[in-house]
């Protein structure tokens, strides 16, 4: 899935370029709820497979069947949520969401295979396809791979995004009163933000230069999202987003 740092991002280019009419409580809140669904992670996995706190959260419908990689287990019901959500995009947090789902959805149909496709030979060599590939051999170079390298996006994406002309936002100070989205566990979203509030507090005073030189320490050790692919994947996202977003709203 994207991560923390890539669904932020996501976020706030999307406001920069279409949201610019909101006001700071406003911004506040859809960047909240760009990053609130993924409360659920809390919960963890079961052998690399969402258990139904992330189904609910995510409004995925497709549940495992056998060991075989199927990406729809990941991939959000757009539908689904637009049913019960799609008269209350005017609310920046639910707006938030919606981008969060849109972006998770770009990710498991268009990014993840193309990583996977790329690196088939290297996942598993027995395999010619991705419909070849099993469930396990997937989470296991996941997690061996993509891990790594979120841990490298966060220092220079989130210094592009998220530096010196929007520093990222303090999670702590978020407000979570009179949130629209019922699919939330409040206690989970709380621990969720303060632990990533943690992990990423060095983007709220980080430089684009001091950025840059901690990444071009690191940037040997991205094994498989290197960064010219990824950051074109978060602009084709921003531009689906919007696509998606005004097909919802006619």
């Amino acid at each position: 899935m994207a991560s923390t740092i890539h669904h932020l991002s996501v976020a706030q280019l999307y406001y920069e370029n279409y949201l610019t009419n909101y006001n700071e409580e406003e911004k506040n809140r859809f960047l909240l709820g760009s990053i609130a669904p993924d409360w659920s992670a809390e919960k963890g996995k079961v052998n690399g497979k969402p258990q139904k706190e992330r189904r609910l959260s995510h409004f995925i419908d497709a549940e495992a069947k056998d060991d075989k990689l199927d990406l729809k287990l990941s991939t959000p019901n757009i539908n689904k949520f637009k049913e019960k959500y799609g008269d209350k995009l005017n609310d920046p947090f639910t707006l938030g969401y919606y981008v969060h789902l849109l972006t998770d959805k770009f990710w498991f149909e268009v990014a993840m295979p193309f990583f996977i496709k790329k690196n088939l030979y290297f996942i598993n060599r027995e395999v010619r396809t991705i419909d070849d590939l099993s469930n396990k051999a997937f989470i296991d170079w996941y997690r061996q791979n993509f891990y790594g390298d979120y841990d490298v996006h966060n220092i220079i994406i989130g210094a592009m995004v998220f530096g010196e002309k929007a520093q990222l936002p303090n999670f702590l100070e978020f407000n979570l009163d009179n949130l629209l989205v019922e699919e939330i566990e409040i206690k989970c979203l709380k621990k969720f933000l303060n632990k990533n509030y943690e992990r990423l507090s060095f983007l709220r005073t980080i430089t684009d230069e001091e950025a840059m030189e901690r990444f071009l320490q690191r940037k040997n050790d991205i094994k498989v999202a290197d960064l010219p692919t990824t950051t074109e994947f978060i602009n084709q996202c921003v531009n689906y987003c919007f696509k998606m977003i005004n097909e919802t709203e006619k």
